[in-house]
């Protein structure tokens, strides 16, 4: 993710039209300075994934895995994450912007590696680590979008 974004993504300014979107975001969460920005990070990297993994790779995967095949149960639950995150991507490219749909399956694949983590180790730890990486990433990502 940080390689396409800054080797690919912000040289070509291809997402400079997602700049005002992040900035609205961000300021509609009232992050007006940088140690609120790094407040907000740690509380979507540290708590927020771990609620998603409880619901979505404990739950919703474990479910799911008791109901049907060990293959489909990954598919349906990474599919159904990733359908959540589309809500947030068409806010900041729009539903027909390629971006919105390469990052949905990239969120399928990382989905569907989390519930084999998940099903492979039998614990939340390691995926919610993994999953709390990637959204402090994200916020780096942002950050370095609006100017910081």
């Amino acid at each position: 993710m940080a390689v396409l974004y800054f080797y690919v993504l912000r040289p070509s300014g291809l997402l400079e039209g997602s700049v005002a979107a992040v900035r609205t975001k961000i300021q509609s969460f009232g992050a007006s300075s940088p140690a609120i920005y790094l407040l907000l990070a740690v509380f979507y990297s540290a708590i927020h994934s771990l609620l998603e993994e409880y619901y979505w790779r404990w739950f919703v995967f474990g479910q799911l895995s008791r109901l049907c095949r060990l293959p489909s149960a990954i598919v349906i639950s990474s599919v159904g994450f990733a359908a959540h995150h589309v809500l947030v991507l068409q806010l900041y490219f729009g539903w027909f912007s390629p971006f919105t749909w390469l990052f949905a399956l990239a969120i399928i694949i990382g989905g569907a590696f989390w519930a084999w983590l998940y099903r492979a180790s039998n614990s939340l730890a390691a995926v919610w680590i993994s999953h709390a990486l990637i959204d402090a990433a994200i916020f780096a990502i942002g950050y370095t979008m609006l100017g910081g």
